[in-house]
């Protein structure tokens, strides 16, 4: 992992069971440890994106979300092996 992420982030992103809620200050890097939390989920948990369900009150948030996770899905397409690259291709 990272060492980018303090104690309380890599909670959030290695819980992969059961729903979650980040709360945090504005800046905290909420965006980007749900980003990395989803990319767990579908990368390494196989869960298809139509389980999951992420709101945001921002648009341009939400909007910065589907795009990052967008690269980082086309990203693991790549790099995936053939057996789960069609899984990964469906996802985007």
């Amino acid at each position: 992992m990272s060492e980018k992420w303090n104690e309380d982030q890599r909670k959030a992103i290695e819980n992969t069971e059961g729903n979650m809620i980040v709360s945090a200050s504005a800046g905290s890097g909420k965006t980007s440890v749900m980003i990395e939390r989803v990319k767990r989920l579908v990368i390494d948990k196989k869960t298809p994106v139509s389980r999951i369900v992420m709101l945001s009150f921002n648009a341009a948030i939400a909007e910065e979300i589907k795009e990052k996770l967008t690269k980082a899905l086309i990203e693991a397409v790549r790099e995936a092996g053939d057996d789960e690259r069609d899984f990964l291709y469906e996802q985007i």
